[in-house]
């Protein structure tokens, strides 16, 4: 599941969910164009990011640990 989440004055507000991250996408871009607003997806397992604005979008895979570098206790350096 992807949550659809709008950034509000207090703070990421949930929208909509959906089963998968095309139709979350396009359902966040819709209303991005729409209402000049900041939105973001997340994947259930808190994966992929994907923030939409007016001027653009930009998605991120967020895996943080290889399976070799948990085994090994080691972190992987996203920057």
């Amino acid at each position: 599941m992807f949550a659809v989440q709008e950034l509000t004055v207090e703070g990421w507000s949930d929208r909509a969910e959906h089963a998968s991250k095309d139709n979350a996408f396009w359902h966040a871009r819709a209303r991005s164009d729409a209402d000049g607003q900041t939105y973001r997806l997340i994947s259930e397992e808190k994966h992929v990011v994907c923030l939409l604005t007016s001027r653009g979008s930009e998605c991120w895979d967020c895996l943080l640990y290889t399976s070799d570098a948990a085994d090994e206790g080691l972190g992987v350096d996203l920057g």
